[in-house]
């Protein structure tokens, strides 16, 4: 009869169930793979409850944790929310992230959050009216100055938005313009001659520039 070992199994039992192989088990301890198997079906376990089985469980939920982690890093929510709004028709994702970089291309500063965003849109009512034509709504900042932050954005019909008017098709201020190094130069018309106001760093410098000359 053969004498039971109930510290060594408890040991293959474990290291089993944390994703070594039977035949890794078994050369450990000197038994065969077989021999393994019987201890493990003596503890109602069975393949997939460990060994290469466990190690891919443990690799997928890793690798699912990791992608949590950089859609909150991304985008502040975790991966389900981020799937809902990806798969809407129009999707929220793209069009936030068209205007986060218009924003960063026209020198304005952008403080939104994806979230914060959509929040906004949502309480207006009209995300499915959102467009640059005629009856569409847009996102604008009060007096067009400023950063895109939630407290100084507000939705209204497109017409109505400064960028949006025929002088400003480039979504500058007006008076501004960017150069090819990336800063805004200012420029005013007297007498029918433009005149050079100076080159500035931000998009507001230029346009107070304009403003106060």
């Amino acid at each position: 009869m053969k004498i039971r070992n109930d510290a060594r199994d408890a040991h293959i039992v474990a290291l089993f169930t944390s994703g070594d192989t039977m035949q890794t088990i078994g050369s450990q301890f000197g038994i065969s793979r077989e021999r393994v198997r019987t201890i493990l079906s003596t503890n109602a376990l069975i393949g997939r409850d460990g060994g290469a089985a466990k190690r891919v469980r443990l690799a997928h939920a890793e690798h699912l944790q990791a992608r949590e982690h950089r859609c909150h890093y991304r985008w502040g929510h975790g991966l389900a929310a981020h799937q809902k709004l990806v798969q809407m028709d129009p999707s929220p994702v793209g069009a936030f992230v068209q205007q986060r970089q218009s924003a960063k291309n026209r020198g304005i500063i952008w403080e939104l959050t994806l979230d914060a965003w959509w929040q906004i849109w949502q309480r207006s009512g009209h995300w499915t009216e959102r467009g640059k034509g005629h009856n569409h709504y847009v996102m604008s900042r009060f007096g067009d100055t400023g950063p895109y932050c939630a407290e100084n954005v507000f939705i209204q019909l497109a017409p109505m938005n400064n960028s949006v008017r025929r002088e400003k098709r480039s979504g500058l201020p007006i008076g501004v313009r960017r150069v090819p190094s990336g800063h805004f130069v200012a420029l005013k018309m007297r007498n029918g001659r433009t005149h050079y106001l100076g080159t500035y760093t931000t998009t507001a410098e230029a346009a107070a520039a304009y403003e106060h000359a």
